[in-house]
């Protein structure tokens, strides 16, 4: 049978050896203080000591002899086991830290310094790690913060309306547009885009830190990568901390896709005003085309907005727009995309952008589809993952109604009729053809009011169907007469 005392001699053992190696890596750091070190570490154990000492020799009433030869069945035997615990342990204190001091005697400075670099190192790795780790993946740019609009088309495939709610964004593919949209990019942006590996030592770094000095304020010196990582991936504020995880994103972006990848996930990513995402987007709303057909001047007015869109935008400052302009225009000439004459003629054209409007037709057809494809769907995937939907409507017919509806009604204001609505169905399929809700859809009043859709009072039109069941019940005939008399009926306890 194993006795007690050799279970409390084997627990002492460990936890006076496990002490030791925590205390080894407590003092090294400790040792540099010399004797103060000792003293740190001595005195509480010393406290401890005589407290559990004092505690049995008021168990006891006399100073023992010999600690360890007391019988294991008193009740002072727990306490000088405890004792013994204690003792054991300040002798391998005094034991370690004298070796130690005798190690690190002369060499104060050199060992100190070797431990503060060794756990310097070891901190700056962990940091590393744990700042590496949290990064986002650049294989989510494109998936993650790049809804889409969904687009209403006419059975012809003309465009109706684009459901978006705070991002309007249509994304095209790079082989579909001019070169000079990508070219009067990469000039404003970043000229050595085809020469870097996501960042840009001298013309990036370099220059942001000279801005961040002059400016007090961290900013400037990205590359397009890096402008594409931060819009895509990061929040905006401007910190060391988002400056860095800007930096090592874009060169693992680089790793990831090809130069043509990365400017087709830029120019379908960034803002250029307002709503507008993208250059198809933004092609739009400024120009009313298609980037596709953009001219020239045209891109290198767009290729300038991403920069500030709110400070270059020809809606808000012509004059600073045609000047950003021309600065795209003059900058791809200098490095060779384009000729003198093609830059001649596009500082001559004038800035021509078509007024802020909302692009709608058939309203009320719309705002009808869109209701339903939100009971179907839920309002935000009908507005962030671009579905291309084809309806029944036909919008050659469509206009052809919305201007009869409006003769009509002119000829009808001296009898006081001010509106109206019309909807075409193709009895066949059950399919609109048309559908006028009301003569102005944004007209304040009334105009969004949905004539068509509208719950009202059958009155006279229900007549035939009640006129039907009655005849086929064989109780009446055409020749019928029916009393049409009013008729009171008396309840019971109510007034008369």
């Amino acid at each position: 049978m194993i006795s007690g005392d050799f279970i409390v001699e084997k627990i002492t053992y460990i936890f006076v050896n496990i002490f030791s190696i925590t205390l080894y890596i407590v003092v090294i750091f400790l040792v540099s203080l010399g004797e103060l070190s000792v003293k740190i570490i001595i005195l509480p154990t010393e406290l401890l000591l005589n407290f559990f000492f004092k505690l049995y020799l008021n168990v006891k009433k006399t100073k023992p002899q010999n600690v360890f030869l007391v019988t294991k069945h008193s009740v002072k035997w727990v306490f000088l086991k405890l004792y013994d615990v204690f003792y054991v342990i300040k002798k391998r204190i005094i034991s370690t830290i004298t070796g130690l001091v005798e190690y690190f005697r002369g060499n104060y400075l050199q060992h100190f310094v070797y431990g503060f670099m060794t756990c310097l190192a070891v901190f700056v790795l962990y940091q590393s790690y744990s700042f590496i780790n949290n990064l986002p993946n650049p294989y989510l740019i494109g998936k993650v913060n790049f809804s889409q609009s969904t687009h209403l088309y006419d059975r012809n495939g003309k465009l109706l309306y684009e459901i978006y709610r705070d991002v309007n964004r249509t994304s095209v593919h790079i082989e579909d547009l001019p070169d000079y949209i990508i070219q009067a990019t990469i000039t404003i942006e970043d000229k050595n885009f085809y020469n870097h590996m996501g960042i840009s030592f001298f013309g990036g770094i370099l220059r942001a830190a000279k801005d961040t000095y002059r400016t007090k304020d961290l900013q400037g010196g990205s590359t397009l990568t890096q402008q594409l990582v931060k819009s895509a991936l990061l929040t905006p504020e401007r910190t060391i901390s988002r400056k860095l995880k800007e930096m090592l994103l874009a060169v693992w972006t680089e790793q990831i896709y090809t130069k043509d990848e990365i400017l087709e996930m830029y120019l379908n990513q960034v803002p250029y005003g307002g709503s507008s995402y993208g250059i198809e987007e933004a092609s739009k709303v400024y120009f009313g085309k298609q980037a596709k057909k953009l001219t020239l001047s045209e891109a290198a007015l767009l290729a300038g907005l991403p920069k500030a869109p709110s400070i270059y935008s020809p809606f808000i400052d012509p004059d600073l727009a045609v000047k950003r302009r021309n600065q795209v225009i003059n900058e791809m000439f200098k490095l060779g995309y384009i000729t003198s004459s093609a830059r001649d003629g596009a500082l001559a054209e004038d800035l021509i952008v078509q007024p802020p409007t909302t692009n709608i037709r058939a309203p009320h057809f719309v705002m009808y589809m869109r209701t339903l494809l939100e009971k179907e769907y839920g309002s935000k995937k009908v507005e962030e993952s671009g579905f291309e939907i084809t309806t029944t409507l036909d919008l050659e017919i469509q206009e052809k109604v919305e201007l009869i509806l409006k003769e009509e009604l002119e000829e009808l204001t001296d009898r006081n009729v001010s509106n109206g609505g019309v909807i075409i169905l193709d009895p066949k399929t059950g399919e609109i053809i048309a559908m006028v809700g009301s003569e102005d859809y944004f007209k304040d009043s009334y105009g969004a009011y949905n004539v068509t859709t509208a719950l009202r009072q059958p009155g006279s039109a229900l007549k035939p169907v009640l006129y039907a069941m009655a005849l086929e019940t064989g109780g009446f005939t055409a020749a019928s007469r029916i009393d049409d008399s009013p008729i009171i009926f008396q309840v019971p306890g109510s007034e008369s």
